[in-house]
């Protein structure tokens, strides 16, 4: 008697352990049960969450007939931007000396050469330059003075030359992410305008941890668009890297100081050189050919012609407020002169928050324009069937964004 109700408790009417008995426990196949029975529901959400998903795109793009371009596999049927001659001509306007202690002070051959400069193509009007005088307190802290001009056609000049791509490399790539080689076969690879198209200034962001990374952009992107910079927080030749320095320390939550002290640097050094400034992080993918055409077309062009400034990306609500719109930083964003004067004018304003330590830089960058001079909202990029240019996500994601936000 004793021994039974050590393992049998008939109270209730139920099989019950006690505190000295070692049969397994009742309740586990129920728990493996409700395990199961979740595991079952969740899948079921996530199937009816992209069942939703797929009806809504198919709603969205009802009535349009949108032809599957073919992507132009062989290297020889691709056509690679390539280096226009008549952008560079001889520089006789610098001095000598500015030049020289330059390089002494520095020791590497990474900043602007003497015999090359780009002819001056841009011709828009930009915005009249407000009269008060800028605080440099309020100012990034960066100096024509203490930084050197950076080379911006060295990354072309050095790896413009399509041999230098390995096909086995990419074929090795596209073996190993299936996935990612599927969407890009739906892209098209553009050649870029017959007259050139607007000059391209492309810029990434890094930090010293993440030069291979820089190398790595370099080698197979940045040398297509007509000038490149890398702007991080240490010099590297290899990594054709220039230090800007910035308040406050490198790191993730003070992003947008980093880049109040790198758009400073560019507006300083290239503003009259370029027409249009693509900037992201080292990360950031670009199609020079598809941007460059896409910034040549008679909607894009008529705009900057007539002097409107204009902010291109991907548009996000932040926090889902309608009112406030932004261009995704992960995507990169595209100023034309235009704009990038604006925001280099409202860097020491009090709306654009100058002493703020932030990660956000991207909405900050779309209140500085908002509340500029010339009020300027993120410009939609979309094509004509709806489909996205700039890409901060994988597609899935992209389409999951674009169904909820758009």
């Amino acid at each position: 008697q004793k021994k039974k109700t050590q393992f049998v408790n008939m109270k209730r009417g139920k099989p019950r352990r006690t505190r000295n008995s070692s049969l397994p426990l009742y309740g586990r196949p129920r728990t493996r049960v409700a395990k199961r029975r979740r595991q079952v529901i969740t899948s079921a959400l996530l199937l009816c969450l992209m069942l939703i998903c797929s009806i809504g795109m198919l709603w969205r793009h009802r009535g349009s007939t949108v032809p599957t371009p073919q992507l132009k596999t062989t290297k020889s049927t691709i056509k690679r931007p390539q280096p226009n001659v008549n952008m560079i001509e001889s520089n006789d306007n610098l001095e000598k000396n500015e030049i020289e202690e330059t390089l002494r002070a520095h020791e590497k051959e990474i900043f602007f050469p003497s015999s090359t400069i780009p002819i001056k193509k841009a011709t828009a009007p930009v915005p009249i330059r407000r009269e008060t005088p800028y605080n440099e307190k309020l100012m990034p802290p960066t100096s024509l003075n203490k930084i050197p001009r950076l080379d911006p056609y060295r990354i072309k000049r050095e790896l413009g030359n399509d041999e230098m791509l390995n096909d086995n490399d990419c074929t090795n790539h596209r073996r190993s992410i299936p996935m990612h080689a599927k969407a890009l076969d739906i892209v098209q690879v553009y050649s870029p305008p017959e007259d050139g198209g607007p000059l391209l200034l492309c810029i990434i962001y890094t930090y010293e941890k993440k030069h291979p990374a820089a190398r790595i952009a370099a080698q197979t992107w940045l040398h297509r668009c007509d000038g490149a910079l890398v702007l991080s927080d240490k010099n590297d030749t290899d990594a054709y890297a220039i230090a800007v320095p910035h308040t406050g320390p490198e790191a993730w939550g003070n992003i947008w100081q980093k880049t109040r002290a790198n758009w400073r640097y560019i507006y300083e050094n290239y503003f009259d050189q370029f027409d249009y400034f693509v900037f992201g992080g080292d990360d950031m993918y670009i199609l020079a050919s598809n941007l460059k055409r896409y910034l040549a077309s008679p909607e894009i062009a008529q705009k900057t012609n007539s002097g409107q400034p204009l902010y291109l990306g991907r548009r996000f609500k932040a926090n889902g407020n309608a009112e406030k719109i932004f261009n995704s930083g992960g995507a990169g964003y595209v100023f034309n002169r235009q704009a990038l004067q604006l925001l280099y004018d409202v860097f020491d304003q009090p709306f654009c928050q100058p002493n703020l330590k932030g990660f956000w830089e991207d909405v900050m960058v779309a209140q500085c324009l908002k509340k500029a001079a010339i009020s300027t909202q993120a410009y939609d990029t979309r094509d004509p069937q709806g489909r996205e240019r700039f890409h901060p996500f994988t597609p899935g994601l992209s389409l999951l964004f674009m169904i909820i936000y758009f």
